[in-house]
């Protein structure tokens, strides 16, 4: 599934066409219309002319502002970009404090990770509705190929994904696939954190877990994915599968 629908970008991480996917109606999401990543500060001329080629007419960054500044994107000429931020939180601080809490065992430390890593997702699920609202006004406006990304593609751009893959019909099990190749797609990415010591693994993977804590959300405060997606956020679902579900 990876080698499917990964781009040939080398110069950045976790670059990824949601085409293909096969809605339960028996159609499937357009290729080369919706491109998820991590962030590109240092895209290389040749990926930047493939993405060039696709060609990309919207990226939208769901990174903090300050993150933005400290590593700003490398220009897609032909393309808007579109600052709609998620910042719900730096979590590093509290997990240094973890980590240095003599009192608490590596497990301990792993398993408080966790608990705070499900609790950013339903604040992102719950507090940044707004910004969603704005990404799915642009994909319903037809500012398509978007590419949409945060800093390593795999929370905020994660949710974003998942809730676009809903709004296509795309089956749940799909969608996690999805949101879990990138435990594969991030190998590198970090390798200069390993002062963080296990913890760097809340850096550059997601489980499971995660999403299914903002799905649980959506369910229960907010009465169901068609509910959140249509009262929450603006989006009129038979409009986005008429737009971008084709027959195979």
């Amino acid at each position: 599934m990876v080698n499917n629908r990964l781009l040939p970008i080398a110069s950045a991480y976790n670059f990824r066409d949601l085409g293909g996917y096969l809605s339960q109606d028996g159609r499937t999401v357009k290729w080369n219309t919706f491109i998820r990543s991590g962030d590109f500060p240092s895209l290389s001329d040749e990926d930047n002319v493939y993405l060039q080629s696709i060609p990309i007419k919207s990226v939208v960054d769901f990174r903090a502002k300050d993150e933005e500044e400290r590593l700003k994107d490398t220009i897609i000429p032909n393309s808007k970009s579109y600052f709609l931020s998620v910042d719900s939180g730096n979590l590093v601080p509290e997990f240094m404090a973890l980590m240095n809490d003599k009192v608490n065992t590596p497990d301990v430390v792993y398993s408080r990770g966790v608990e705070l890593m499900k609790t950013m997702y339903l604040s992102i699920v719950s507090d940044f509705r707004h910004i969603y609202k704005e990404f799915f006004k642009l994909i319903q406006n037809q500012e398509v190929p978007i590419l949409f990304h945060c800093t390593a593609g795999k929370d905020r751009t994660g949710i974003a994904a998942a809730l676009l893959l809903s709004a296509l019909n795309v089956d749940r099990d799909v969608i996690l696939k999805d949101y879990l190749m990138t435990n594969e797609l991030l190998v590198g990415k970090y390798a200069n954190l390993g002062q963080y010591g296990p913890l760097v693994d809340f850096f550059q993977t997601v489980r499971p877990d995660y999403l299914y804590a903002a799905f649980d959300l959506i369910e229960h405060k907010f009465g169901g994915m068609n509910a959140y997606l249509t009262n929450e956020l603006g989006v009129d679902i038979k409009l986005m599968q008429d737009l971008y579900l084709e027959s195979k």
